[in-house]
């Protein structure tokens, strides 16, 4: 399969809230295809489907994807399921990701002949099976700190768990309790809807990743989302050199990253509640071996990438200030 395509893609993986979609908006002015229909969190509509097919085979979801790790031991069931995403991929349908004016160009994604790719945080757990789709693809990891991540999970969970009372209490008396339920009842994460639950997911995730990146033999690239902020030229370069990109768009990388709050960086440290989070989480397995169970200064109760930010040029303390179109 994978002498078909002429270019092999860039699968953009991590947890959710973990950075993705400023990773993927940034491959984007870089110079990556990631789809024509995009939706809010610049994921190809395509590929998010075929990615829902996969998760509701196995009886997983993206807060409960742990059932995919016994769907992936079964060789039978993961051979139909990479039949049946390679007959799609070659078919018509794939231009619902190329849109009408590239397939007119080039037919079918096999002739695609620029880096393209998708980001989509549950392809941690479905990436097995693309990589039988396409052996030599490219990786690109972003991975960040687990209680931020937890903490933007449930301010998600809760919102919209505010926005589903508010429909609810408009709802009419009329009709069965079968549609009430369907088209209002909860639909949203219950296990994001606390720290621990979140924090816990976090963990499945990262655990699973990791797990996949030491055990692959393709080419990747692991990005630690505070460094991402704190150093984006750096990084901007290293992914246009990976993904074979020769003339990026600086003046549009410069305005995306001026949009990027430093503030997101281990962010917990705004709050007391969070910080005491912080401390009981701290020492976990994936916490201490993705260096972050030592952030807070003890003198100082300042995070040690608030330290860094103080010690650090004036050039790097501002997202506004940093200087993207000399690249």
């Amino acid at each position: 399969m994978a002498h078909r395509f002429r270019q092999q893609p860039i699968i953009i993986l991590g947890m959710h809230r973990a950075g993705t979609t400023l990773l993927a908006r940034l491959l984007s002015r870089l110079g990556v295809f990631l789809g024509s229909g995009l939706e809010g969190n610049h994921e190809a509509t395509y590929f998010l489907n075929l990615n829902n097919i996969l998760l509701e085979r196995s009886h997983a979801n993206w807060d409960e994807p742990l059932p995919m790790r016994q769907f992936l031991f079964n060789e039978e069931l993961l051979e139909m399921q990479v039949r049946c995403l390679k007959a799609d991929l070659e078919s018509f349908n794939a231009r619902r990701y190329l849109g009408w004016w590239r397939t007119l160009r080039f037919r079918s994604l096999q002739n695609v002949d620029f880096p393209w790719g998708w980001k989509d945080p549950r392809n941690v757990f479905t990436l097995p099976i693309w990589l039988r789709v396409f052996p030599a693809a490219k990786l690109v990891y972003i991975f960040r700190n687990g209680v931020d991540v937890a903490r933007s999970l449930v301010v998600r969970e809760q919102k919209y768990l505010e926005w589903q009372r508010a429909r609810l209490a408009r709802v009419s008396a009329r009709g069965s309790m079968d549609v009430r339920l369907k088209r209002f009842g909860f639909r949203g994460s219950r296990r994001c809807l606390s720290l621990h639950g979140a924090f816990s997911l976090w963990e499945d995730y990262v655990a699973q990743g990791e797990r996949l990146l030491e055990s692959l033999p393709n080419d990747r690239v692991r990005i630690r989302y505070e460094q991402l902020l704190l150093e984006p030229k750096h990084h901007l370069d290293r992914l246009a050199r990976f993904c074979g990109i020769h003339s990026p768009d600086w003046n549009g990388l410069r305005n995306t990253i001026q949009q990027v709050s430093l503030d997101r960086a281990n962010a917990f440290n705004q709050s007391e509640e969070l910080r005491d989070f912080y401390c009981s989480v701290a020492n976990t397995k994936w916490m201490k071996q993705l260096g972050y169970s030592n952030l807070i200064e003890p003198a100082t109760g300042a995070t040690l990438f608030e330290s860094a930010l103080n010690d650090s040029s004036p050039s790097k303390r501002s997202p506004h200030s940093f200087s993207l179109a000399d690249g």
